[in-house]
């Protein structure tokens, strides 16, 4: 009889185990987000809610990123005492083209006034890092490039306009002279409020460099539904049940206080730079503010393994006595 309710216990404890054993490995698989995914982004001036181009400033950025997870390293110290875990952990390689032009781009010697040309073309990796349970987001971001001629950028312009039949850009034999571009930025999210599916997020991001020097701080107030905005980054852009679409709307205002930008500045390697030669041909007698605020709004949509996000981007003025100005985003990702 002893012996009988022995093997019951024993019996019913193994199945016990078993049951804790497949819920604990039930809680700790990743959401149907994918592990790997590519990513191509259009910012332009042309995309804004108006539907009218506004050339000055910063006026087009093309990206093309590809993330997947992070590899497993055994032989480092500080790779066995983490903060995040890995399941959360991105990776990513983005190559980057960024473009500056003056409101009056038929001229062929550019205005003083205005603001210059200015291209530049980026190679960046990004590590990426969520913890799910204390709300927390940290990303990392090696920058490395090229300014000027070698950015390709006269190029682009060129044959977008020709493209959708706007006037050729024609002063770019005056954009900012050739220089090497490096930079580190580190950025730090912290979800504040909300629970769920509205939720209230504050951030830092600090920059430092040949490219841009500075701080921008900034809150997120976002709903979302079916989306996980601190499980990875794929937890952001694709949906949690893949049977399931995914919705994110956003709304994000931010200052930020840059000190230095090489694309409105000039470089500070070369010696004829605008910012060591005054009287370089593409230089700029505007005073640049420092200061500035900012305001993104994006609507995203997401079904198994794509996405697509619109995002409407208001930036307050890069110089004195000028305007504000408007850019549109459109990102469409895959992944596997």
């Amino acid at each position: 009889m002893l012996l009988t309710l022995r093997y019951d216990n024993m019996k019913n404890g193994l199945i016990c185990f078993f049951i804790l054993l497949c819920t604990l490995k039930g809680i700790g698989q990743k959401t149907g987000a994918p592990d790997h995914f590519i990513r191509l982004s259009e910012d332009n001036d042309g995309i804004n809610a108006l539907f009218k181009g506004q050339d000055w400033g910063y006026t087009n950025g093309t990206r093309l990123d590809y993330f997947g997870p992070r590899k497993k390293r055994r032989t480092r110290l500080h790779q066995k005492i983490r903060l995040f875990s890995r399941k959360y952990a991105t990776n990513g390689w983005s190559l980057v083209q960024l473009m500056i032009t003056p409101q009056k781009t038929s001229p062929f010697i550019p205005d003083k006034n205005d603001y210059p040309y200015a291209g530049a073309l980026i190679g960046m990796h990004t590590r990426h890092k969520s913890d799910p349970f204390r709300k927390i987001n940290l990303q990392t971001e090696w920058v490395a490039g090229i300014l000027g001629p070698a950015s390709f950028a006269k190029q682009t312009q060129v044959f977008l306009h020709r493209l959708i039949g706007d006037p050729r850009p024609n002063g770019w034999d005056y954009q900012l002279p050739a220089d090497l571009l490096l930079n580190y930025n580190l950025t730090y999210e912290k979800q504040v409020a909300g629970k769920n599916k509205l939720i209230l997020v504050t951030g830092a991001n600090g920059f430092a460099g040949t490219i841009s020097d500075g701080l921008s701080v900034y809150t997120i107030i976002r709903f979302q539904n079916n989306l996980n905005y601190f499980s990875g980054l794929a937890g952001q852009l694709f949906p949690v049940n893949p049977k399931r679409s995914g919705f994110a709307f956003s709304a994000r205002p931010s200052i930020d206080a840059v000190l230095y930008n090489a694309l409105l500045d000039g470089g500070l390697f070369n010696s004829h730079s605008p910012l060591h030669d005054n009287n370089a041909k593409s230089g700029s007698d505007l005073h640049r503010k420092k200061l500035q605020a900012r305001l993104d709004i994006m609507l995203h949509f997401s079904f198994r393994k794509f996405s697509l996000s619109f995002t409407q981007k208001w930036y307050s003025p890069d110089y004195k006595n000028y305007v504000g100005h408007k850019v549109g985003n459109v990102s469409l990702c895959m992944g596997w």
